[in-house]
């Protein structure tokens, strides 16, 4: 009976915890905090994203995915992302300007 109670307890916070982290993953907030380590420094060679809009973004994102933009690591990288999640990075990169 203890243990019934427990689980009682326990599925509705792992429910809730797993819909935050889906929003975490699919908001491109946490996402577009980690391009910044490559492209958010001024002395490095990597393009600043600053100077592209959300929809630019999201086009050279999805022309790595697809290899039609070949590089060393960006269409490695961009595999691992969704078009919605490529998308709210995307986003997450201009509203954090």
């Amino acid at each position: 009976m203890r243990a019934l109670i427990c689980l009682l307890l326990v599925v509705p916070s792992l429910a809730s915890a797993a819909s935050s982290l889906a929003t975490v993953a699919t908001s491109g907030g946490v996402a577009a905090m980690v391009c910044s380590g490559c492209h958010g420094q001024s002395n490095n060679q990597m393009p600043d994203l600053s100077r592209y809009s959300a929809a630019q973004i999201e086009a050279m994102m999805l022309a790595f995915r697809s290899d039609q933009r070949p590089v060393t690591l960006m269409n490695r990288l961009a595999k691992g992302y969704s078009a919605i999640e490529i998308r709210a990075i995307s986003k997450a990169l201009v509203e954090t300007r």
